[in-house]
């Protein structure tokens, strides 16, 4: 098989799979985005839109996947929450598809694995020969044994075939738990453009994320800031903005592991500018020319984003968030983002959402797709900043009994 045709098979329109439960919701979002519910017509226009990868210039990819999260689950819908928002606007994927933005839809997930290399070679043929039987297009020879089939495998194939295919293209995920961006922070870093230790992260989070391994496991919502940390050569090249709960102090892990971290109370007390100037000046002290922005939702106060599983008081407000990518996108290369941990099924008994939660991981995905392009404020007004909730509307949390 060629890239595309691989892309074709470990890729999906909706990466979710479902037979009965939730094929409503989710067929309501297919039809709306390819103008159908037949799915042959529905695949059709997919692999269309997959043929014009190569002239893209930045590529949405979803990645609806809770597996490597810890707490509460929700985030696999994360990617349609934010996908509805931009359907809501009216012409708004036309626009993106007008700059050169491309929605490839989503890597496949089985809700029962997480990465091949957790898996016996027992689990891995049987879940190839379900997905590839005998006859079945791409069965016949080696080329489907050597297929990935858990969501974090496929999502490294698929960087890796998209670079191949457009090499000037740049990514942009939306999740799905944060285990995600371990995969494309590492996939930039070992790519011949990071040859000179450019790269650099900026992370917003309401977590550090720097656990070496979380119970045994190297991969996990937890830990892929570690990773990326040392994927990228650490030296103040990972700056983190929004922390505020933590089992470390800020010192220790600004003196472990050489990041800068801005918690969420020392920004809401400087402002903006403050902070801004010092982030900057930070990553290009650091030797940073090229940047991965990874936005975790509940970095933002829960007033704007409650649909998230772990939300915490306190947090960084959207209009600091926004400013902070639109300068990071006009001082430095972006070259990939991320925006994870929306989990729309989570919090409906507070009003408004998740619909809130969604329209605010909504406008970071499009302020993030700007910095993507090198045009900032080019869909500015397209999606708006929410009105937030009241703190005792997020707090006043449903009894169990």
């Amino acid at each position: 098989m060629n890239a595309l045709q691989t892309l074709g098979h470990i890729l999906q329109p909706q990466g979710i799979k479902v037979v009965t439960t939730g094929a409503d919701e989710i067929g309501r979002f297919l039809e709306q985005r390819y103008g159908t519910v037949d799915p042959a017509v529905i695949d059709a226009r997919w692999r269309e839109t997959l043929e014009c990868l190569p002239r893209a210039r930045v590529v949405l990819l979803g990645v609806p996947m809770d597996i490597g999260a810890g707490f509460e689950r929700g985030a696999f819908k994360g990617p349609l929450g934010i996908r509805s928002q931009l359907l809501h606007v009216p012409g708004l994927y036309g626009r993106l598809e007008g700059a050169g933005v491309l929605d490839i839809g989503d890597v496949r997930v089985n809700p029962s694995l997480f990465t091949d290399d957790m898996l016996s070679q027992t689990t891995l043929e049987a879940v190839r020969a379900a997905r590839w039987p005998a006859g079945s297009p791409g069965a016949d020879g080696r080329a489907s044994a050597e297929l990935p089939v858990s969501p974090l495998s496929i999502l490294e194939r698929a960087l890796e075939l998209i670079a191949a295919l457009a090499p000037e293209s740049r990514v942009h995920l939306i999740g799905g738990d944060h285990s995600m961006s371990m995969i494309s922070t590492g996939v930039l870093a070992r790519s011949p453009a990071n040859a000179g230790k450019t790269l650099g992260v900026v992370h917003f989070d309401a977590h550090t994320d720097l656990l070496a391994e979380r119970d045994g496991i190297r991969c996990s919502f937890a830990t892929w800031a570690h990773h990326a940390n040392l994927a990228i050569g650490r030296g103040g090249r990972l700056q983190q903005l929004g922390t505020r709960i933590s089992g470390r102090s800020r010192e220790h892990w600004e003196a472990t592991c050489e990041v800068r971290q801005f918690w969420a109370d020392e920004i809401n007390s400087r402002g903006a500018e403050s902070i801004l100037d010092e982030l900057c000046g930070n990553l290009g002290r650091a030797g940073v020319r090229e940047l991965y922005i990874s936005n975790d939702v509940d970095g933002t106060d829960p007033r704007w984003v409650a649909a998230t599983g772990t939300m915490v008081k306190g947090g960084m407000h959207p209009e600091f968030v926004s400013a902070a990518i639109d300068r990071l996108g006009r001082e430095l290369q972006v070259v990939g983002a991320d925006v994870a941990e929306l989990a729309p099924p989570l919090k409906w008994h507070i009003r408004g959402e998740p619909a809130r939660s969604n329209q605010t991981s909504a406008h970071y995905t499009l302020r993030q797709l700007e910095a993507l392009l090198g045009r900032p404020g080019l869909f500015a007004g397209e999606i708006l900043i929410p009105e937030p909730a009241s703190e005792e509307e997020v707090w006043d949390l449903p009894p169990y009994v």
